[in-house]
């Protein structure tokens, strides 16, 4: 059974930044040629979302990203799980 779980994603950068590996639970991957920065291992939407509206102040282009065996997934692919 695929695992889907959500997280935040607060930058996709061509370089590493240093201040942001130093985040307490960021977790780095490397698509497209960029380092994506993400919070938290979320079962449900909801909670992503919810921790999304927390962080907003300080990382203004957050969003919830679903991850499908650790592969980037659409929000719609992963609610209809």
């Amino acid at each position: 059974v695929p695992e889907i779980i959500f997280t935040v994603q607060i930058a996709a950068l061509k370089n590493y930044n240093e201040n942001l590996l130093s985040i307490d639970g960021i977790s780095t991957y490397d698509e497209n040629n960029l380092t994506k920065y993400r919070l938290g291992n979320f079962i449900t939407y909801e909670e992503a979302r919810t921790f999304r509206s927390q962080i907003l102040k300080e990382y203004k282009d957050a969003f919830v990203q679903a991850l499908k065996n650790e592969t980037p997934i659409s929000i719609i692919e992963a609610l209809q799980n």
